[in-house]
């Protein structure tokens, strides 16, 4: 089963964009904690990016601000590619497809 959950704070406020083809998507960044200290006993974060297609983008965009916590449900989704080398890629993207604003900042 490919499942992630992830709680954190909003990084910035998100866009709403939109393909060529009209699909509605948004990528934003959300700043999570890591369940652990590191030695000088601090506890780090990473900034992960998520993405929201469709029905998920703009009631997620409308409804968070900068430093929201909120709660994704997210998929990770892998693809290759040639970079400029014409060596092979592997790139990951997390797409979201459930969410939650556990605290808004509006």
């Amino acid at each position: 089963m490919n499942l992630s959950v992830f709680v954190g704070n909003v990084k910035e406020k998100p866009e709403l964009m939109e393909t060529p083809n009209g699909k509605f998507y948004a990528k934003v960044v959300i700043s999570v904690e890591r369940a652990f200290q590191n030695s000088e006993g601090i506890t780090e974060r990473d900034d992960i990016e998520f993405i929201f297609w469709n029905g998920l983008a703009k009631p997620f965009v409308d409804g968070v601000e900068k430093g929201s916590i909120v709660s994704v449900k997210a998929r990770v989704q892998s693809r290759k590619y040639k970079n400029t080398k014409k060596e092979t890629k592997l790139d990951y993207e997390f797409i979201v497809e459930k969410y939650s604003i556990l605290v808004d900042k509006k």
